[in-house]
């Protein structure tokens, strides 16, 4: 999913996991170099507890702290 803000594109995606390697964030880092002139990060749902940075643009973000 991808979110238009301020002129800004925020993508989302969504992974029902609980770890995520670098193998499962491969679409996310296509996107981001893809349209790097537009978006500032990305963010990856999943189903872990923290949230953390997973690339220099990419973090990993709770579903529950997300929704929250």
């Amino acid at each position: 999913m991808v979110v238009e803000k301020n002129g800004s594109l925020i993508p989302l995606e969504v992974k029902w996991t609980e770890k995520i390697g670098p193998r499962d964030i491969v679409s996310m880092e296509i996107f981001l170099k893809d349209f790097s002139d537009q978006v500032p990060f990305g963010i990856v749902l999943y189903r872990g507890k923290e949230i953390l940075k997973l690339r220099e643009w990419i973090f990993l973000v709770p579903f529950e702290r997300f929704l929250g």
